[in-house]
């Protein structure tokens, strides 16, 4: 890999993702952010390119792979805490997450980075 790295960071408007968009961007990576609303991440860090998505849509690898072109690390900073309207933790923490690790394993040389998730544990429920 080359210095200069193209980098997905999922949930990148949120706390964790956008601390990571912006120390990743201030070390000179192409960065490109992930959020349900790609208009409202640009108002929050507008030196990124941010992609509209909403993760727990993204059920299969090959859901992920038009997000996937040309990147050669994803950072999974996303996340929710508790299931509601908006969120479904098992589509958002596992479904979604086991079909992006699908898709990396069919590209070579990318890298996936998992920054945190609730119930990470063996016998945990999400």
């Amino acid at each position: 890999m080359s210095s200069t790295l193209r980098i997905l960071v999922l949930g990148g408007n949120g706390l964790i993702g956008l601390a990571i968009i912006r120390r990743l961007h201030a070390a000179g990576h192409e960065v490109i952010g992930l959020a349900r609303s790609a208009k409202s991440a640009a108002r929050l860090f507008p030196h990124c390119a941010w992609r509209p998505a909403d993760i727990a849509a993204l059920r299969s690898a090959q859901d992920w792979l038009p997000l996937l072109v040309n990147v050669d690390v994803v950072v999974n900073a996303s996340g929710a805490l508790q299931d509601s309207a908006r969120d479904n933790l098992e589509q958002i923490h596992y479904t979604a997450i086991a079909a992006l690790v699908g898709a990396c394993e069919s590209i070579a040389g990318i890298r996936l980075v998992q920054i945190s998730a609730p119930g990470a544990a063996a016998n945990a429920t999400t």
